[in-house]
């Protein structure tokens, strides 16, 4: 499941797109809530103890909005989490930074200088629960 919650409600919210690893399922809108949730439907049925790596893309929709961060959210511990942002190249952030928050508060900080490629990106072993994440300023 992908579950993307905008906390202005006013805002569009974005596409989802499965890219690899998965195809994408049911997808519930609610425009009211600012909620989006879409099932990501893996290739292959996994037995006990295998894995599999997936991705998937929210792009923003005009108005583009603009946003000041991304998390992940997690409420059971996770071995590894990978998670690129990607900047427009002709309008990347001032400032970017990635943390990690523990369901407890506390917050780990790290800048991160935003290349020219415009994608940042951050990993966390053996995590959670807790908050995963980038944010930026304009």
């Amino acid at each position: 499941m992908a579950i993307m919650h905008l906390d202005e409600h006013d805002r569009v919210l974005p596409s989802v797109r499965a890219v690899r690893g998965c195809s994408l399922g049911r997808v519930v809108v609610s425009e009211e809530e600012g909620l989006l949730v879409a099932e990501l439907v893996f290739d292959a049925p996994l037995r006990r103890g295998e894995t599999v790596i997936t991705e998937h893309e929210l792009v923003n929709r005009v108005p583009y909005p603009a946003d000041g961060n991304y998390e992940r959210k997690f409420r059971l511990p996770v071995r590894e989490y990978v998670l690129e942002v990607c900047f427009d190249t002709a309008d990347p952030p001032v400032a970017c930074e990635r943390y990690a928050r523990t369901a407890v508060g506390e917050e780990r900080v790290w800048e991160v200088a935003v290349p020219a490629s415009g994608a940042v990106h951050g990993v966390a072993l053996d995590f959670g629960p807790g908050c995963f994440g980038f944010r930026w300023s304009w």
